[in-house]
């Protein structure tokens, strides 16, 4: 069995962080991995398991706020919807301000956000059950500011707020575990490096790919394709001093797609791994989780 080794090293580089977490053998072979932690949005994906595990996390009803994976016949409540530019900050506002208040009812609170839309939400059901019915009467009675202000709080399913048209990967949240990253872009002002990645996206799109953007605070990524666990084959590989470890390596419908997307582009550039004898190689796409 080959023995891999790692190398840990700080950096602000995006391309390399999300390389290292999910199934560094999709593209098979095995050599020196050089992992940077710029991008505090997947620094500590390793240690999260996988998304079922992280789904078992439930109530006794079998209703979870944890806020992780989603069935697809998931249901939640909406709370309020906020759009147009301020929509980020007011729904922030009201996600603190509800918090901060008194009562039961005010937990469980969490943010959907779909494009320039900002949906607060309460909860994550399996179905219409006691406990959503239980919440959604505590918010039509919650008093806010001397009023009660969520009398429009409605049960919805999950499913019914997102469709894969849109565009933005953070919508799927909650509904697909992983995507393949393709390109990072990081150059220019922030306004440049979100156009820049909406436009991959988008060209990628009218080739027929299902192609996303994710905006981060300093940087933007274009993935392709939805994934599940399913899509994830576990084995096991032997590490230095002849421990053993517990691995996945990349199934068919994500090495079918590598096929069309085999590297990781920076600002349009393949980015290159600094490989154990000094050389250097192109960086393949690579799975990362969406959250």
């Amino acid at each position: 069995m080959t023995r891999c080794r790692f190398t840990a090293r700080s950096g602000r580089r995006a391309a390399a962080i999300v390389i290292a977490v999910l199934g560094w053998f999709g593209a098979g072979g095995c050599y020196e991995r050089v992992i940077y932690d710029g991008w505090e949005q997947y620094r500590d994906l390793q240690g999260r398991g996988s998304s079922r595990e992280r789904n078992a996390k439930a109530r006794n009803d079998g209703s979870r706020s944890d806020g992780i994976v989603a069935p697809e016949d998931e249901w939640s409540i909406l709370v309020l919807t906020f759009k147009g530019p301020g929509a980020r900050s007011e729904s922030a506002q009201w996600l603190g301000r509800l918090r901060a208040a008194d009562g039961p009812y005010l937990t469980d609170l969490w943010v959907h956000e779909i494009d320039d839309e900002f949906h607060l939400m309460r909860g994550r059901y399996p179905g219409q059950t006691p406990s959503m019915e239980r919440d959604l009467m505590q918010l039509h009675e919650a008093d806010v500011d001397g009023h009660k202000a969520l009398l429009d709080a409605r049960p919805v399913r999950l499913r019914s707020l997102m469709s894969t048209s849109n565009r933005n990967l953070k919508a799927y949240v909650g509904y697909w575990p992983y995507s393949l990253q393709v390109a990072v872009y990081d150059s220019g002002t922030p306004a440049t490096i979100r156009r820049n990645a909406q436009q991959y996206a988008d060209a990628l799109r009218k080739k027929g790919h299902l192609a996303f953007y994710y905006h981060g605070p300093q940087r933007s990524m274009v993935t392709v394709g939805l994934f599940t666990d399913d899509d994830r084959v576990p084995m096991s590989v032997t590490l230095q001093g002849n421990r053993q470890a517990h691995q996945y390596v990349y199934g068919p419908r994500i090495k079918a797609l590598q096929k069309h997307f085999p590297h990781n582009l920076v600002n349009g550039h393949p980015f290159q791994d600094v490989m154990a004898d000094g050389s250097m190689k192109p960086q393949p796409s690579a799975l990362i989780v969406i959250k």
